[in-house]
């Protein structure tokens, strides 16, 4: 992570995950990331609950990779988004939000500017009801992304 807390690349052999500084809450927050360069078997983009994190298990996130879905840290499937073989590449800019306004609605929206695709995983059993951080997992060296807080004003567009 950079000093001013918005890239995050992977400099060993092997990936690593990265947190969030910032814990986030009831709400609706926003980010931007864009995927400078990413290896052949991707990198993940979501969140981890702030227990999970405390507890020395941040390996319990919720998100996506370009291909898969994953719960509670274990691949469940692929995206499921038909015709899509692929939701994000390098080069790409993603803008994710975690949607948590309501005590029965939590959602992660991940929307891909370049290809114009949106995926939305709403699923409040798997979802952390409580305090979150954005989480990125880096699997291969050299993968690169830029992270930054947004306003909701600006979702969904290019920034």
């Amino acid at each position: 992570m950079l000093k001013d807390g918005t890239a995050v690349t992977c400099i060993g052999s092997e990936g690593g995950y990265v947190l969030g500084t910032k814990t986030l809450g009831k709400g609706r927050h926003f980010w931007q990331v864009r995927i400078e360069k990413m290896g052949s078997l991707g990198v993940i983009i979501g969140i981890c609950s702030e227990a999970a994190h405390h507890s020395a298990s941040a390996r319990k996130h919720f998100g996506v990779s370009h291909v898969d879905r994953y719960a509670d840290g274990t691949k469940t499937g692929p995206l499921g988004i038909a015709g899509v073989s692929t939701l994000f590449e390098s080069g790409n800019v993603l803008h994710v939000m975690m949607d948590t306004s309501a005590s029965t609605m939590r959602k992660l929206t991940i929307k891909n500017l370049t290809k114009n695709i949106e995926l939305c995983i709403d699923d409040p059993e798997q979802l952390p009801s409580q305090a979150f951080l954005p989480f990125f997992k880096l699997l291969q060296k050299d993968d690169f992304l830029e992270v930054k807080q947004i306003p909701q004003t600006l979702f969904g567009k290019r920034v």
